[in-house]
């Protein structure tokens, strides 16, 4: 036998002509044969390895590796925890469009203050510690734990438990304004915050605060329904309403919410038109139940002129959805690609997947979205469609709304500012830019009568135990701001922080 080359001596070779053995003289067995000519033909993957994330297990939170591979045209995350075994979660349906999307990112701004040190490991430091890659966008802030709905995929599992006071939220505006400045929009949300007693005087408390720009609530719609003064109150205030809307079919609320509310939110969004009071459409998608909510959410946006936003949300298994074991398929994860197809397959092709980007400032994989000008009484353009999607991107960034009319004033008063705005890799007076320019004013000044003329499609896809990514949470821009002020990324909170907070154990007000 030759060892780098040379024999060894005190090795014994075989003899001339002696076939394969054990090393006794004795021959292989044809199975022990058979299975060596197997190892001489090498098979490749059936998977491209594309990277290792830091997960958990679905079942116990342990702390695991993870695996990404691209599987015939999909994404998926394989991951393996000694206790509970292996699990394999689909992460995209079009390949694709995922690893495109992960070109469109930017770097991480950061906040003016760190509310937590950095002392063990995320996301045990949440708050935000000095790890995290990204600032404050969107914060939201809980101000009740008490609904009078008990939907079975609740993620915050409501206790009926607290309120929260007025000191505690100026606690909470005054720690976000110190780590952010001014935030864009600030939601108040719950539990079901038009449950709250002081309601009114919250909403104002944080109207005058600096921290905030635009307040919204957060609510399942049913006292606007029941209540018209509340949408007149909310209108002369100037205040957002963020409706929780999954479609109109009764059995679908039956299914998620625990009771058939389609005629509820009929009234709601009624109300809310009747009183202009500007409106963002969230709805919750689930696999072989609300598919049809898709369409019927963004034909809501087309044909309302207060509501100018739609957010879509794949179905994430925390709180009361991981507690209740709904049906959960890993292999069928419900994602956003998968919503980007059902946009496509139900629009016809007013809306498709390539009229969408990521979000940059979060991380790519989390957010999507497409801004739409309303051309003439009934028809809609993609502003990707326009002008190239990477044009936009630095309008983008950051941005939850888009101020149409602060936008077209902008076109009559500055137009150059606004190619530079439009063609911020470009270069200046380029044909592509000018010819950019001109369908954009054209859109505005085909029916300058329109209120609504800039609408926002958006698909958020928040991470629950199967689909976890520690590098997700670390760029995530949506964050809950907890009465003693700390920024918690959504998903951390719920996942991982949620049980642990002591507002859901003891009642305060």
């Amino acid at each position: 036998m030759a060892l780098f080359g040379k024999a060894r001596e005190d090795v014994q070779q075989p003899p001339p002509g002696a076939e394969p053995g054990c090393g006794c003289g004795a021959p292989l067995s044809p199975e022990a044969l058979a299975a060596i000519e197997r190892v001489k033909t090498k098979k490749d993957q059936e998977h491209i390895f594309f990277g290792a994330v830091q997960s958990v297990c679905p079942t116990c939170l342990a702390p695991v590796s993870g695996q990404l591979v691209i599987r015939d045209g999909q994404v998926h995350m394989r991951k393996f925890c000694s206790e509970h075994g292996r699990f394999e979660v689909l992460l995209a349906t079009d390949a694709k469009w995922w690893l495109r999307s992960l070109t469109q990112t930017k770097p991480g701004t950061i906040p003016l203050w760190h509310a937590t040190e950095r002392k063990t490991k995320c996301p045990d430091d949440c708050g935000l510690c000095e790890d995290h890659q990204q600032h404050t966008c969107y914060p939201l802030i809980e101000i009740t734990d008490h609904c009078d709905l008990k939907c079975p995929i609740c993620f915050a599992e409501n206790k009926q438990a607290w309120s929260m006071s007025p000191e505690q939220l100026q606690l909470a505006l005054d720690r976000l304004g110190q780590a952010e400045g001014r935030a864009e929009i600030v939601t108040l949300s719950g539990g079901e915050p038009t449950l709250h007693p002081r309601l009114m005087e919250l909403l104002e408390l944080t109207l005058k605060h600096p921290a905030a720009d635009k307040v919204a609530i957060n609510t399942h719609g049913l006292k606007i329904a029941r209540d018209e003064d509340l949408c007149r109150r909310l209108a002369d205030m100037g205040v957002y309403v963020q409706l929780q809307f999954d479609g109109f079919n009764p059995e679908t609320y039956r299914r998620l919410r625990g009771a058939d509310l389609s005629d509820m939110k009929r009234r709601a969004l009624d109300n809310l038109s009747k009183h202009k009071v500007k409106t963002l459409l969230i709805t919750t998608v689930a696999n072989d139940l609300n598919e049809d909510a898709v369409g019927e959410a963004i034909r809501v946006l087309f044909d309302r002129d207060n509501v100018y936003a739609v957010t879509l949300q794949p179905l994430a298994y925390c709180g009361d959805a991981r507690a209740n074991a709904l049906p959960h398929d890993l292999s069928r994860h419900m994602t956003l690609t998968t919503l980007l197809g059902l946009i496509e397959k139900q629009m016809g092709g007013v809306v498709n997947k390539e009229d969408f980007v990521s979000i940059p400032c979060s991380h790519p994989s989390c957010s999507a979205i497409g801004y739409f000008l309303k051309a003439g009484q009934s028809d809609w353009v993609s502003i990707a469609r326009i002008t190239h999607a990477d044009k936009i991107l630095d309008y983008l960034q950051n941005k939850l709304l888009i101020d149409a009319e602060s936008w077209m004033r902008g076109i009559k008063e500055d137009q150059a500012n606004l190619e530079t705005l439009w063609s911020a890799s470009a270069v200046g007076g380029a044909p592509k830019v000018q010819k950019a320019l001109s369908c954009c004013t054209a859109a505005y000044a085909k029916d300058r009568n329109v209120v609504g003329v800039s609408k926002m499609i958006g698909i958020h896809g928040f991470m629950d135990s199967s689909t976890y990514d520690q590098g997700r949470a670390m760029k995530c821009c949506y964050h809950f701001v907890t009465r003693d002020g700390r920024m918690m990324p959504f998903c951390n909170y719920n996942i991982f922080h949620r049980d642990a907070d002591v507002r859901r154990r003891a009642t305060e007000e």
